[in-house]
Parts: C-alpha cells; sequence; structure tokens
C-alpha cells in the first residue's frame, strides 16, 4: 500500500467528507463511461448514458440523503458503498423523480410541450438585470418583453423563484444558448439558500439541447454592500461545477438598474460566443 492509499484509507476510517478523498475513481459531473453507467443502473436512473450530469447529480444527493451520509452529489468511497449495499439488496431505494428522465422517454408528450415554447434560438432568463442584457445583445433575446414565470424572468426574484417558473415551462429543444442571469437577489447564497444543482437539473430538462451561460450579477449597493467579490466567486463557482460557462467580467459593483457600461462589455463576450 503506497502513501496515498494509506491516506485514503485514514481518511475513510475516520469519516472525513469524502470531497477531499482524492481517489482515481471518484465520479462526478463531468466523468463519462462504464463507472457512470453502472451507477446510472444501480440507481435507476433513466436515461443509463453513462455521462455524470445534473440529473445524476440530483439523483446521487437524493439517495445520500436518504442514507444519511454526506449530500455533495458525488459518488466517492463512502457513497460507493452504500451502492453496493443496494446492488445486494440489503437497503430499499425507490427512485426520485429528479432519477427519472422527464423529456427523453416521453417524446409524444415532449413534441406536444414543445409547440408552446419559445422558438427563439438563444434566450436570456434571470432578475431585473435581463432587460440591460437584452438591450446590449445582439445575438440573444428575452422570451418576451414583458417579466413573468412564462417569461423566465422578473425583477427581483431570486433562483428559488426561477426554479419554480422552470417547472411549470414547456420544452423547448429548439433553444440553443441558454444565459442566466441571477444571483443578486439572492445575496449570492448569503441571504437565500438554495439548489444550484437543482436548477441545472431543470434547465437540462427544459432545454436538453442547450449551451448555458452565466452572467455574474452586482452587489456593493443597498443590502448587498457587505457583499465582497470573493462571496461571488464562491457562488459562481457551483454554477461552473454544473458545467455552465462563466461570463468575465461581471456586472459586478455597481447599481445594474440602468443601461451602464459594463452590459456593453458583457455583450461583447456573450456574442463573441454564440
Amino acid at each position: 500500500m503506497n502513501l496515498q492509499e494509506q491516506i485514503e484509507r485514514i481518511q475513510l476510517m475516520m469519516g472525513l467528507n469524502e470531497t477531499v478523498v482524492d481517489i482515481k475513481d471518484t465520479l462526478k459531473v463531468g466523468s463519462k463511461g462504464a463507472g457512470v453507467e453502472e451507477i446510472q443502473k444501480i440507481l435507476k436512473i433513466t436515461p443509463k448514458d453513462g455521462k455524470y450530469g445534473p440529473q445524476t447529480k440530483g439523483c446521487v444527493k437524493d439517495f445520500q440523503k436518504k442514507q444519511g451520509i454526506n449530500d455533495d452529489g458525488i459518488v466517492g468511497p463512502i457513497t460507493k458503498k452504500e451502492l453496493e449495499k443496494l446492488e445486494n439488496g440489503n437497503i430499499n431505494w425507490t427512485p426520485t423523480e429528479t432519477c427519472k428522465d422527464t423529456t427523453l422517454s416521453k417524446k409524444t408528450e415532449d413534441k406536444t410541450e414543445e409547440t408552446k415554447g419559445t422558438t427563439i434560438k438563444n434566450i436570456i432568463i434571470g432578475d431585473s438585470t435581463t432587460p440591460y442584457l437584452d438591450n446590449a445583445i445582439q445575438k440573444a433575446s428575452r422570451i418576451n418583453k414583458k417579466g413573468g414565470e412564462s417569461s423566465l424572468w422578473l425583477g427581483g426574484m431570486s433562483v428559488i423563484w426561477l426554479i419554480g417558473a422552470l417547472k411549470k415551462y414547456p420544452v423547448s429543444s429548439n433553444v440553443e444558448n441558454v444565459i442566466i442571469s441571477m444571483g443578486t437577489n439572492g445575496g449570492f447564497g448569503k441571504y437565500l439558500k438554495y439548489d444550484v444543482s437543482e436548477l441545472f437539473v431543470l434547465l437540462e430538462k427544459k432545454f436538453p439541447n442547450a449551451n448555458f451561460i452565466v452572467v455574474q450579477g452586482a452587489w456593493g449597493f443597498g443590502r448587498l454592500k457587505k457583499i465582497k467579490d470573493d462571496d461571488v466567486k464562491k457562488y459562481y463557482q457551483k454554477y461552473k461545477n454544473e458545467g455552465a460557462t462563466i461570463i468575465e467580467p461581471p456586472i459586478g459593483n455597481n447599481e445594474p438598474h440602468g443601461d451602464i457600461p459594463i452590459y456593453k462589455e458583457i455583450a461583447r463576450v456573450i456574442d463573441s460566443k454564440l
């Protein structure tokens, strides 16, 4: 047993968070192959495509919660042991809604939904910054200029609201890029707690062929005066972990409600990617 293996064994015996245990077969968002497909088979995740995306992560998190272990959505040694118990029939497991494919396995239903979805290929969704981004970006636009759940944008709203709106939104497989501007109203996770993973499970289900681009919000004004740059970076790392492209620069330490110059700078970066 080499030194690294000894360290890993000691960490596991001590019950350390499995995200600390750095082993080659740890599986997480971005992992691919037979190992991921086997996990999807054990947890009855559909489709079993061998890709560890937000849906697989969400299902793993649900399984971890049920077993009373750290629900970080990462399959490390502790979770593997629980999966082995499930595979051997020693524990019970009923797949949650997150584990079930509601877009690819219900093709007829989805076709009906798609007729009600947007025909715009590159859409901008989010909070009150959305109209200003729409004004500046040339190759994308809001679903509707009037804010509301059916438009997936509304001033003063947070990720919690967007999750609720997405649950009601029809599948739109023609959308190629979704630009998301959210975070400010939740204080970048400091004032409102929510699961970014749940957001991306829904985004992938509603826009199965889209790339996700995230605009970092604004801080330093009103109740956000105490927010620091590091708070924002840590918050948007969660989006990056879900596979989204994070746009630099952020809207930043600005009062965002106006056609301020930073929107044009952000727009140039986004247009270059579309």
